[in-house]
């Protein structure tokens, strides 16, 4: 008698354990797919450019192009492309109304304390600048008065 309870115990625990190892089987899709069936294409928000501009450079190696963009919550974005300039002291980039750096006709944007080549950094501006108006980007240093260089933006 303890042979047919021995072998039911047995026959029970190979059906139970088919039983399990199906189910997983089956809880589990192949990654092929998962990626089939989850996949959502990542959405870019499209931008729209404003305006841009190619540096002309005049200190610490400064180039690269400035690129003024809306993204679609309208944020306002100064894109420089490209970007290099050699690291110079307490150096700040402007929106300027002239192509030279004067007080009162600049407005502050960005600060730059380390030296930059071929880099993009993105820059943002206050929806209250007009463009229009501020159509020059400079780079200044404060700390000794140089013009490392400027674009008009069109």
């Amino acid at each position: 008698m303890k042979t047919p309870y021995a072998f039911s115990i047995i026959i029970s625990l190979m059906v139970f354990s088919s039983c399990i190892a199906r189910n997983k089987k089956e809880d589990v899709a192949p990654v092929s797919n998962q990626t089939k069936t989850t996949e959502t294409p990542l959405v870019v928000p499209p931008k729209q450019t404003l305006k841009t501009g190619t540096f002309t450079g005049y200190d610490h190696s400064l180039a690269g192009k400035v690129t003024v963009i809306k993204d679609t919550t309208s944020n306002i974005i100064l894109r420089l492309e490209n970007y290099t300039m050699t690291e110079g002291p307490d150096v700040d980039v402007y929106l300027s109304k002239t192509s030279s750096y004067s007080s009162s006709n600049v407005v502050k944007i960005a600060h730059l304390d380390i030296g930059y080549s071929n880099s993009t950094e993105n820059i943002d501006i206050d929806n209250s600048i007009d463009l229009a108006t501020y159509k020059y980007v400079i780079v200044w240093c404060n700390k000794y008065s140089v013009l490392f260089g400027y674009t008009e933006l069109k």
